[in-house]
């Protein structure tokens, strides 16, 4: 069988870049298809003596489950219900224990625990899903936890997760595309120091955090991460996270992005 040319990783390089997709050649005659994945996350309360602290709605150091199980699910309001103001329906996107991708819809039951069938590692994100009530949003936080610790959460009103956290499927490499971080503060001349940060779980290359990128963002202008043309590559079960190192004033609200392009590659 031949081999494919280097001039072909250039070109897929470039296609990484611009959302396209390859056909390889022959004798491979297949097309290669990305698909593009979007994290938003905040932390709204961050002080100059809590950090480190990651980006996510929650709160605090975001911590990583060791092992898959079932999770539970509950809202702080009683009107996210089938009949009540709120939501009635959330979409769970995670994965596996083996880092495969597993997804489930659960239907809520306000502040009354509802447990998924399916047992969870990660969850990437969460979105509300079917009817709602005349809120048209869920009106409490809905809390997601795993053997007790809260993985992820859907705040009041906002219909979806906000968490810098992604652990990239099975089956798929991820690219980097693009990212950035902002603070936000009513007081003139705060600043914030920020890290992406991964960890691979899989194969040989498994180990602990390593910074991929960081920088400083002050207030309302934004820092935008550093990224390669072509997209810094990340392998299957490698975990993401943005973190902030420190800030200079306290309560500031950090929001961050970032725009991958998964390559089903197994």
């Amino acid at each position: 069988m031949s081999s494919i040319s280097a001039d072909f990783y250039d070109r897929l390089a470039f296609d990484i870049f611009t959302a396209q997709t390859t056909r390889l050649p022959p004798p491979y005659d297949t097309t290669i298809e990305f698909t593009s994945v979007s994290k938003y996350g905040a932390n709204f309360d961050i002080d100059t003596g809590s950090t480190p602290e990651d980006i996510w709605s929650a709160g605090g150091v975001y911590t990583f489950p060791t092992s898959a199980s079932t999770l539970v699910v509950s809202s702080s309001s009683t009107q996210d219900n089938s009949g009540g103001t709120g939501a009635t329906q959330i979409y769970i996107d995670g994965l596996a224990s083996d880092y495969s991708q597993l997804t489930e819809t659960v239907t809520l039951n306000g502040t009354t625990n509802v447990n998924t069938v399916g047992s969870f590692l990660r969850v990437n994100r969460m979105f509300i899903l079917g009817t709602v009530g005349s809120n048209e949003t869920n009106v409490g936080t809905i809390t997601v936890t795993h053997t007790g610790t809260t993985i992820s959460e859907i705040p009041a009103n906002s219909g979806q997760t906000k968490q810098l956290i992604y652990t990239v499927p099975l089956g798929y490499t991820g690219f980097i595309k693009s990212g950035s971080f902002r603070v936000i503060d009513n007081q003139s001349g705060t600043f914030v120091e920020g890290l992406l940060q991964i960890r691979t779980n899989l194969g040989s290359n498994a180990g602990g955090w390593r910074d991929a990128v960081d920088g400083v963002a002050l207030v309302d202008t934004p820092y935008i991460l550093d990224i390669l043309e072509g997209g810094a590559s990340v392998s299957a079960g490698t975990d993401i996270r943005g973190r902030v190192t420190s800030t200079s004033s306290n309560n500031s609200i950090v929001t961050a992005r970032l725009n991958l392009l998964l390559w089903k590659s197994g």
